[in-house]
């Protein structure tokens, strides 16, 4: 809606992608429960309570949970005893994804409807069983069975703990990895915004 504010007509949505070739299921010893990738600081520098809130919760609820970010975050980590692991991408943060059973995901942009980011598709291609805050992905994902929704700090204890406790994190780890693999590749973007620039180019 903002875009067709400015004018801007005709506009295709086209979410990100990932390298599954870098982005996959190393062979690492499971080492955490959660990891947590992000910033602690969102748009115009406002505290993301939130991130905070579920962070916490899951540390105190007895879950081992590693943060990977900026030094800002880490000094959440670090003041309330989570590990905190610095900055990790490419091959860094799938190694750290690796290691975990459960991957957190929660979007800076809540406000925006079927949002996802590059860091969705990484970590899926990692064959991670990613908790992700609901944001009306269900054409993408499959609750449950390549992917795991939760909408507030109460649903994210339940979720995790029926995860873990039920082994079926370990059941979403391939369903994960096919999906980023099959269908939402770097290649496979280009293909569609080819398909795209040719059916304009026919006009």
């Amino acid at each position: 809606n903002e875009y067709y504010c400015y004018g801007f007509k005709n506009i295709k949505e086209y979410h990100s992608a990932s390298d599954p070739n870098i982005f996959k299921r190393y062979n690492k010893k499971i080492k955490y429960d959660i990891v947590f990738a992000g910033g602690y600081y969102m748009r115009k520098f406002k505290l993301s309570e939130f991130r905070k809130e579920c962070l916490l919760k899951l540390s105190s609820l007895g879950y081992k949970v590693a943060i990977a970010g900026s030094k800002k975050i880490g000094e959440l980590a670090v003041k309330n005893n989570i590990s905190y692991v610095g900055e990790a991408y490419g091959y860094d943060y799938a190694e750290l994804v690796s290691k975990s059973k459960i991957v957190l995901s929660i979007s800076a942009f809540s406000n925006i409807n079927h949002y996802t980011s590059n860091r969705t598709f990484n970590s899926i291609a990692c064959g991670s069983c990613l908790c992700h805050r609901y944001y009306g992905c269900d054409d993408i994902f499959e609750d449950k069975y390549n992917i795991v929704f939760f909408d507030n700090l109460n649903d994210i204890g339940e979720k995790v703990k029926y995860m873990i406790d039920s082994d079926m994190f370990n059941k979403i780890f391939n369903k994960s990895r096919i999906l980023a693999v099959s269908k939402h590749s770097y290649v496979h973007r280009a293909n569609e915004l080819l398909i795209l620039y040719e059916k304009y180019l026919k006009r």
